[in-house]
């Protein structure tokens, strides 16, 4: 488990970007992690799976079980020119994604799992999480509860690892963000998560600070291979 912290003065940024754009700050930091996948593999075509909380109907809200998701983004920035670009382009493809959101069964359509259990594929998963009902000091009979929110040490075992890479950003009541990465440091090793991390931070900051600056996107050199065979 690798985590980090993105202070709450950048926080404060993307909340107020979200807002501009009339839309959340998932949309925000979902960008900055595209942008970030981009940079270091060159790739323009990418999915990224999230979560949603699968509680649409009001019924639900007070049922006890896992209702949860699995709903893929993906977003073509060929196009993008500016760090906006990638926002607008999210915003608008996270929208028609959530009118889709219907239960992910392996077991009917075992194709949407076969990529993730290819040996030269790695899964990575995205979820940003609220503190909404922070329990610290809540009473129980004679209990008090004591809630740890802020872990900030990276650890080498942890009971919730997937088979993959499992990003999940926590929203704090201080206003910061908490980043969690759970890995298997068999198919990924520390330092490429900490280099991705560094990259995500920085494009987030990029993203937040100059919406319409250019945003220079990489394109790997295989993809280019195949247009210019494609051409031939």
């Amino acid at each position: 488990m690798y985590r980090f912290e993105v202070d709450a003065e950048l926080m404060a940024g993307v909340s107020a970007l979200a807002r501009e754009v009339r839309g959340s700050s998932f949309m925000v930091l979902l960008a900055a992690f595209t942008i970030a996948v981009n940079r270091m593999s060159g790739a323009t075509d990418i999915s990224t799976p999230t979560l949603t909380p699968g509680r649409g109907y009001g019924r639900f809200d007070e049922a006890v079980g896992l209702f949860f998701n699995f709903v893929p983004i993906r977003l073509d920035v060929t196009a993008c020119a500016k760090y906006r670009d990638v926002l607008q382009l999210t915003r608008n493809t996270c929208l028609e994604a959530y009118v889709h959101d219907i239960p992910a069964i392996p077991g009917e359509a075992p194709e949407f799992m076969r990529p993730m259990a290819m040996d030269n594929e790695v899964p990575i998963i995205f979820q940003v999480f609220p503190f909404p009902f922070p329990v610290d000091g809540t009473r129980v009979g004679d209990l008090e509860y004591s809630e740890i929110r802020r872990r900030l040490g990276s650890q080498s075992r942890t009971s919730d690892i997937p088979d993959g890479v499992l990003w999940t950003l926590t929203v704090d009541t201080t206003g910061e963000l908490i980043g969690n990465i759970a890995y298997k440091d068999g198919l990924v090793d520390r330092s490429s998560i900490a280099q991705w991390v560094r990259r995500f931070c920085a494009e987030l900051k990029n993203l937040v600070t100059g919406p319409d600056d250019v945003v220079l996107l990489l394109r790997s050199a295989s993809r280019n291979l195949v247009e210019q065979s494609e051409q031939r």
